[in-house]
């Protein structure tokens, strides 16, 4: 798919339209519904134009990507889903910036040749679970969820389309607390299902620990047919099969065992 500024390389299946100056590539709920939207609607499409993607961040869920092309603005705007899993990768090659869910399509498209940024990876070993913009790839950005991009004219800006305290403000706070374990409840149980609505089969790595188990027990009444697995060490640390089977036995579903085995990981093959 093209257009004056916007080409669009997907698979058919993930990319909604919105009107004719942009796409959702990925899944996209609506809040409250547990099946992932087919289309979005003229009046929706152009208040998610309009507000430069805050109506898509604010009415709804999932993980997409979005990529606007306003007319009036002269712009381009990239939208990252706050907790979405579609990865969203930016380079700027000789034919303009390039944003992908993976590397290869870079290489395969942008004429991106990989190169190790070693200062990068010093800092990711040593802080793994800081995310930076930077990644380990000389080149290679990263648009962090919630955030948009925008490319005016070659001029290419960064901001907060999401902020969490937008939801952790004092005037949103829950006094009652059975009201709040109410709507904690249902939202997780709606979140779930509708993550797991789009396969016919599910695989769970369940450690009996707290997420976990509510996943699990989520999945099981939502009445999702699902697998649960669990991986141990020799280390009795990492090895939690008791708690598994725990609930594995108290929800009735099937628990896999297996034992983790470094010998089975390729130092140079990465999966990410």
């Amino acid at each position: 798919m093209a257009g004056e500024r916007l080409a669009l390389v997907a698979e058919t299946g993930a990319v909604l339209e919105v009107g004719r100056e942009g796409f959702v590539i990925g899944p996209v709920y609506e809040r409250g519904r547990t099946s992932a939207l087919q289309a979005i609607d003229p009046e929706t499409a152009r208040a998610i134009v309009a507000s430069q993607g805050a109506r898509l961040i604010g009415a709804h869920w999932g993980g997409y990507v979005a990529l606007l092309a306003a007319r009036e603005r002269n712009s381009v705007e990239i939208i990252r889903a706050p907790l979405g899993d579609l990865a969203c990768y930016i380079f700027q090659s000789p034919f303009g910036l390039l944003v992908a869910s993976d590397v290869d399509l870079l290489m395969r498209f942008g004429d991106y040749t990989p190169q190790i940024e070693w200062l990068a990876l010093a800092q990711h070993l040593a802080v793994p679970d800081l995310r930076r913009r930077a990644t380990c790839l000389t080149g290679i950005d990263e648009v962090s969820g919630g955030e948009r991009l925008t490319d005016t004219g070659g001029r290419v800006t960064i901001d907060a389309a999401w902020d969490i305290w937008s939801f952790a403000h004092a005037r949103n706070r829950l006094d009652d607390a059975r009201d709040t374990a109410s709507r904690v409840r249902d939202a997780v149980q709606l979140a779930v299902a509708a993550r797991a609505s789009a396969h016919d089969k599910v695989v769970l790595r369940l450690s009996g620990g707290l997420d976990s188990s509510i996943v699990a027990a989520c999945l099981a009444r939502a009445q999702r047919p699902f697998v649960a697995l669990t991986l141990s060490t020799r280390d009795r640390s990492g090895d939690e099969r008791r708690h598994a089977r725990a609930v594995a036995s108290h929800l009735g579903v099937e628990l896999i065992e297996a034992a983790r085995d470094t010998r089975l990981v390729d130092l140079a093959t990465s999966e990410a």
